[in-house]
């Protein structure tokens, strides 16, 4: 994977519109070894990344849609 040069996004826990437009982006869990249970369907666990550096620093966001969250929905 390749990381690009670009703006400093804001470390808040929240991915604004275009924050992120500069950035490389990557999607899926596919493939993914597995900690607990394999990913079958694509909307089950669904990943959406980006990975970005500035001056500074090297930053990743994530935006994940699952339906259930351990430890939570599940014992731990």
């Amino acid at each position: 994977m390749r990381a690009y040069r670009g703006t400093t996004p804001t470390v808040d826990g929240v991915i604004a519109p275009g924050e992120w437009e500069d950035a490389m982006s990557f999607t899926g869990v596919r493939g993914w070894t597995p900690q607990f249970t394999p990913t079958t369907h694509a909307a089950d666990l669904s990943l959406k990344g980006y990975v970005k550096y500035d001056d500074k620093r090297l930053y990743f966001a994530f935006d994940v849609t699952d339906d259930v969250l351990y430890g939570i929905d599940t014992d731990r």
